[in-house]
């Protein structure tokens, strides 16, 4: 994501980013992930702020999914041109089954992962989710 978004000059310093090198591997970009990553696990040395990171990630990416999938099958169901490659009258139905799955795992990422709940063990992602 770091190359795609730096290639795109989405990125400060895109022009260091977004380099390749003789195997065309955008090898500044995958040390700036590297680097990220690093920060974070580092941060994440508690376990429950790892879990926090891992379900917040996890959650946003299935929902950024999702949004466009919930448009299609609602908003844009009349005007929407399907391509090349459709799924022809199964749309609608695998469309809802894809946002209603995306909206279970949401609930199902957001419960605590040990019990009893205490203040050390809740899952504080419903909060950042709701708040982001």
């Amino acid at each position: 994501m770091a190359y795609a978004f730096s290639r795109d000059g989405a990125m400060p310093f895109s022009s260091v980013w977004h380099k390749v090198n003789e195997q065309e591997v955008p090898i500044n970009a995958v040390w700036l992930s590297t680097f990220i990553a690093l920060c974070m696990a580092r941060w994440a040395a508690w376990w429950r702020t790892f879990q926090a990171m891992v379900s917040i990630a996890t959650i946003g990416l299935y929902i950024s999914y999702a949004l466009p999938i919930l448009f299609r099958v609602t908003l844009a169901r009349k005007h929407f041109v399907p391509g090349p490659f459709n799924l022809g009258r199964y749309i609608v139905l695998v469309g809802w089954f894809a946002v209603l799955w995306v909206a279970t795992i949401t609930v199902l990422f957001s419960l605590p992962v040990t019990y009893p709940v205490t203040t050390d063990t809740l899952n504080s992602t419903p909060v950042a989710v709701v708040l982001s």
